[in-house]
C-alpha cells in the first residue's frame, strides 16, 4: 500500500471484534474494550494504515461501521482539521459515543450519523467521497455485490476501494497470549519434556526460559514463544512427528495417535489429513507445496499446537463467521464494477485488497 491509498478504503477489522447487537446483549464498555484491545490493535496497526493512506487536506471520508472510532479519530486528525470524516454505525450506543468522543478530542471535522442495518442507507447518497472506510462488515453481508454496486456511484472520480479483513489462517500473536495461558503452556511443556515435537522445535533461548522459574512472568517470553510457534505452522513434518510421539507401540495407526491427542473426533483434522496424505505433502519440503497445501498445513499444525498447549485462538468469536478469501472478494468486487489494483503486504495478519472504479 502506498500514498495512493488515500481514496476509497474498506476496512474489515475494527468493528468485527464485538458481539452482534442483534444476537447478544450489547455492552458499550465491553465493545470498546474489544475494539481497543492491545492484541487487536497490534494486528490492525491503525496508525500505520492511516499513515500509508496519503490523505490530502479537504478530503471527504466516509467511515461505515465506525464502531469505537479506531479509524475515525485517526482519519480526522490526519486531515488536520480540514475536510470531513462521516462516521456511521447502526448501533445507537456507538453513535452517541462517537459524537461525545469527537467533541472531547476537539475533532470538529467529524460528522456522526445512525444508519439502517440492512441495505444502503439514504444518508450516504447525500455526499460523494474521496475515501470510504467500511470496518468489519464484509463477512456480515448477505449480498455484498449489491451493496458495493450501490456504493460505487458515491465515489468521486479517482476513488479507491480497499478491503481489509483478518487473514483466514492460523497465527500466533504475543499480545494475544494471556498470562494464565502462558503459565499453563509452560507447565504443559515442562511435563511433556524435551522429547515432545513441540518442545524440540523451540529455540534454545525459549527452552532455557521454560526450564527456569521466570518464563511465564517475562513479557519477552511471549514474543519468543509466538515466534517459535509461528515457525512450526509451515512445517510439513510436524504432524508425522506428533503422530510418532503419540502412536501406541501395539497399534501404530494415526487414528490411535489422534485419539491420544484428543482429536480423534475432529472432522476438520481428519479431512485435512486425508487431503494432505493424498498429496504426499507430509513427505515433501515446505517450498514444494502448493498454496492450498500450505494453507492446509498451516491450519492442521495450528490446531495441533493450540490443542496441545491449550491456547485460545485470538478473536475466535469473529472467526466463527465465514471469512471470505481474496479470490471470492476479487470476483464480487469486479462484478460490482471495481478494478483490482493490488494486494498490499502492509499488515501480516490482515488481508488488504485495493480497488478503483472500473
Amino acid at each position: 500500500m502506498n500514498a495512493a491509498l488515500g481514496f476509497l478504503l474498506i476496512f474489515f477489522c475494527c468493528a468485527a471484534a464485538l458481539p452482534s447487537p442483534a444476537s447478544a446483549a450489547f455492552s458499550l464498555k465491553i465493545a470498546l474494550a474489544q475494539q481497543n484491545n492491545e492484541a487487536r490493535l497490534a494486528m490492525l496497526q491503525p496508525d500505520k494504515v492511516v499513515a500509508a493512506m496519503g490523505l490530502q487536506p479537504g478530503m471527504s471520508v466516509l467511515d461505515i461501521g465506525a464502531g469505537a472510532g479506531v479509524f475515525t479519530f485517526r482519519l480526522a486528525r490526519a486531515l488536520q482539521g480540514t475536510g470531513t470524516v462521516y462516521a456511521t454505525d447502526t448501533v445507537p450506543e456507538f453513535v452517541d459515543y462517537l459524537k461525545k468522543e469527537s467533541l472531547a478530542q476537539g475533532l470538529k471535522n467529524v460528522v456522526v450519523a445512525k444508519v439502517q442495518r440492512t441495505g444502503l442507507d439514504p444518508f450516504y447518497s447525500r455526499q460523494t467521497y474521496d475515501l470510504i472506510l467500511l470496518s468489519g462488515f464484509y463477512y456480515r453481508f448477505t449480498d455484498p455485490g449489491s451493496y458495493f454496486r450501490q456504493l460505487r456511484p458515491l465515489l468521486k472520480d479517482g476513488g479507491r476501494l480497499i478491503i481489509i479483513q483478518p487473514v483466514n489462517e492460523e497465527f500466533f500473536l504475543p499480545q494475544a497470549f494471556k498470562d494464565e495461558e502462558v503459565n499453563a503452556a509452560v507447565a504443559v511443556l515442562r511435563a511433556a519434556g524435551p522429547g515432545h515435537p513441540v518442545y524440540r522445535r523451540l529455540s534454545s533461548v525459549t527452552t532455557g526460559l521454560i526450564k527456569s522459574d521466570k518464563a511465564a512472568a517475562m513479557a519477552e517470553f511471549k514474543a519468543l514463544l509466538a515466534r517459535d510457534l509461528e515457525a512450526m505452522l509451515a512445517d510439513p513434518s510436524f504432524f508425522p512427528d506428533m503422530a510418532a510421539f503419540y502412536r501406541a507401540v501395539d497399534d501404530p495407526s494415526p487414528g490411535v495417535a489422534l485419539n491420544k491427542m484428543k482429536l480423534g473426533n475432529n472432522e476438520l483434522v481428519r479431512w485435512l489429513l486425508g487431503r494432505l496424505d493424498d498429496a504426499d505433502a507430509f513427505a515433501r519440503d515446505a517450498a514444494s507445496l502448493s498454496a492450498d497445501e500450505k494453507k492446509m498445513i498451516n491450519r492442521l499444525n495450528g490446531i495441533l499446537i493450540r490443542n496441545f498447549l491449550k491456547l485460545e485462538k485470538p478473536f475466535a468469536k469473529i472467526r466463527g463467521h465465514y471469512i471470505a478469501e481474496s479470490p471470492s472478494m476479487l470476483r464480487t468486487l469486479t462484478r460490482a464494477g471495481y478494478k483490482p489494483v493490488e494486494r498490499s503486504p502492509l499488515l501480516p495478519y490482515e488481508l488488504i485488497l485495493e480497488f478503483k472504479k472500473d
